[in-house]
């Protein structure tokens, strides 16, 4: 969603008993990984203020694979530092659990009308313009992929840039000049003495 030229991220939450939500607008750089894994560290956060179970309902696979991974592999534990917020959100389910409070994560299938998952979807399109603001922890993958993101940008603008005939300028002052004789020149590092075959 483009606001004023900037890309903003939402995340929601939705509690149907209580007719509760919470709307965040993330870091810029979020993907929906870290959109996904905001709004169930959010709900876990609501679910610390409670005394009954809870079911927390994703249509994150992703998300709600690898929260169930770092329970049953050693790997994930020594990596949390990859993905910083599934830390947290390791860390609330300890703590209810130590209040005797049953967490139940529950996969639904996005997009096919389950009210809960249409309003939290709907809350985050929202939330990109007017949640909260929060500064959520990214992955390494997602700060990487905004790079790649904003080079790419960098790049178009700099093609649109370029005048259309200035590549052609060179293509006629440098067609016939050979490539292997360049190369040549380079492996026996007499590039000052290269002159192009004309």
């Amino acid at each position: 969603m483009i606001i004023e030229n900037t890309y903003f991220v939402g995340s929601a939450f939705w509690i149907p008993e209580s007719q509760m939500s919470g709307m965040f607008r993330l870091d810029a750089r979020s993907g929906s990984f870290s959109a996904e894994l905001v709004a169930i560290d959010r709900a876990l956060d609501f679910a610390l203020t409670q005394t009954r179970s809870i079911n927390v309902c994703s249509d994150s696979l992703s998300c709600l694979e690898t929260i169930s991974n770092y329970f049953v592999s050693e790997f994930h534990k020594s990596n949390i530092s990859l993905n910083p917020g599934i830390g947290d959100i390791i860390n609330k389910i300890n703590l209810l659990q130590q209040k005797n409070i049953v967490v139940r994560f529950t996969w639904c299938p996005a997009h096919v009308g389950i009210e809960g998952n249409e309003m939290a979807d709907s809350l985050a399109k929202a939330a990109a313009k007017t949640g909260m603001k929060i500064n959520n922890k990214l992955p390494f993958s997602e700060i990487l992929s905004s790079r790649h993101r904003h080079y790419g940008e960098i790049d178009r603008q700099f093609i649109d840039s370029v005048s259309p005939g200035t590549g052609s300028y060179y293509m006629e002052k440098f067609q016939d000049v050979k490539v292997d004789s360049i190369w040549k020149s380079m492996r026996n590092k007499n590039r000052l003495e290269w002159i192009p075959n004309r």
